[in-house]
């Protein structure tokens, strides 16, 4: 099995140049040439192991066969991490890319500053007439901005995202449920972390003992003072 592999491999990466019945068992000076540029030379290890196995080759059917397996086992492992690895580097590579042109397009925002006045407005504003400037009431002072938001939410939902406005009560629904699961997760995780630490841990109990002891010391400082008579 070994040399089967080995020939057929042999076969793919030689030039067609080179004589067909070469035996690498009798050359053990010669080393596969491999046509592959690049830092990765997993293909190249693995023909060189290839070449080492045919040179010593065993009588025993056994360790054949134990060799055969090895080999194989080895050749399809180095093959698909050879190949997984190119591809999460390529994609890495894609995202670097795409993360690093998002970034200089808003280098030139993010490292400038600006200025914006609205001096003409409030001068229009001043010289209109009240009638006209109920009419034509263009001043963002008077502008309710919580209703203001709360109708460019409803109509971003109702309007980009397609969402029926029925839907609406359900959703803040969900949302407060899982808010208050979202607090709730927290509080258990610190409550185990504040155990383990107590548990385990000596200078946790006499740091907690310390803040607990500090905590009523304030608490029952201002309870004295007030009733400490005048």
């Amino acid at each position: 099995m070994a040399e089967a592999i080995a020939v057929v491999l042999e076969k793919q990466f030689k030039p067609n140049e080179e004589p067909q019945d070469h035996d690498f068992a009798r050359d053990a000076t010669r080393t596969v040439r491999v046509f592959l540029e690049g830092p990765n030379d997993t293909r190249a290890e693995v023909l060189n192991f290839i070449h080492e196995v045919k040179s010593h080759n065993s009588d025993s059917v056994l360790r054949q066969k134990k060799s055969a397996l090895s080999l194989m086992t080895y050749l399809g492992v180095s093959v698909k991490v050879d190949i997984q690895s190119q591809a999460t580097a390529e994609s890495m590579v894609r995202v670097h890319d795409k993360l690093q042109r998002a970034v200089s397009c808003l280098e030139f925002f993010t490292t400038h500053e600006w200025r914006f006045t609205n001096d003409n407005m409030t001068r229009l504003m001043a010289r209109l007439h009240p009638r006209d400037r109920k009419i034509f009431n263009f001043d963002i002072a008077d502008l309710d901005w919580k209703v203001y938001w709360e109708q460019y939410v409803l109509g971003t939902r109702k309007f980009i995202l397609k969402e029926d406005p029925s839907t609406f009560p359900a959703a803040r629904s969900h949302l407060r449920k899982m808010y208050y699961l979202h607090r709730l997760s927290q509080l258990v995780t610190v409550f185990l972390v504040w155990r383990l630490l107590i548990a385990r841990s000596e200078t946790a109990r006499y740091m907690w003992q310390n803040l607990v002891a500090l905590i009523l010391k304030l608490v029952k400082s201002p309870q004295s003072t007030l009733s400490r008579p005048t």
